[in-house]
């Protein structure tokens, strides 16, 4: 899923919960639930040397940045109920891809140090359901995850 998809879920499940100890870690499994589910990506057809180098796909890291940035400005902004909460639960349901940091790293070029894989990365990649037609997975998803977002916003 995108980082938009995980950051809204967690949100949503921050928000909804309000318990830190019960929301935090439910955020951070909701990550790799939501990558169960068929997603957008190029698994099995591109390697990550020719994705992770691809200008357009440095654009839309940092666009989906911005997103998530932004989802936590709003929680920041508007201050629903349990709004801390929400704000942390999305960060940590995005956490897990900022293990592949130094993967794009190496591939760019901005590190010579090899990426060392170990049961996390492997777990990370197994789960993976990326095929080009779960683009629109992910827009229904984030057209529900979204919804009930701004729902909570009202609360």
């Amino acid at each position: 899923m995108t980082a938009t998809n995980h950051a809204l879920t967690g949100a949503v499940i921050g928000l909804t919960i309000g318990n830190p100890l019960i929301a935090i870690p439910l955020a951070f499994v909701s990550h790799f639930v939501l990558d169960t589910i068929p997603h957008f990506g190029f698994k099995g057809t591109r390697t990550d040397e020719q994705l992770l180098g691809q200008r357009w796909f440095k654009w839309l890291l940092v666009t989906e940045a911005l997103l998530c940035f932004m989802i936590v400005l709003t929680l920041w902004l508007q201050q629903p109920h349990q709004w801390l909460v929400g704000a942390v639960s999305a960060f940590v349901a995005t956490s897990p891809d900022l293990y592949s940091i130094p993967r794009f790293l190496k591939v760019n070029k901005w590190r010579q140090a090899p990426v060392k894989w170990n049961a996390f990365r492997r777990f990370h990649d197994v789960i993976q359901t990326e095929t080009m037609w779960g683009a629109a997975v992910e827009a229904v998803w984030l057209s529900g995850i979204l919804y009930i977002f701004m729902q909570q916003l009202g609360k």
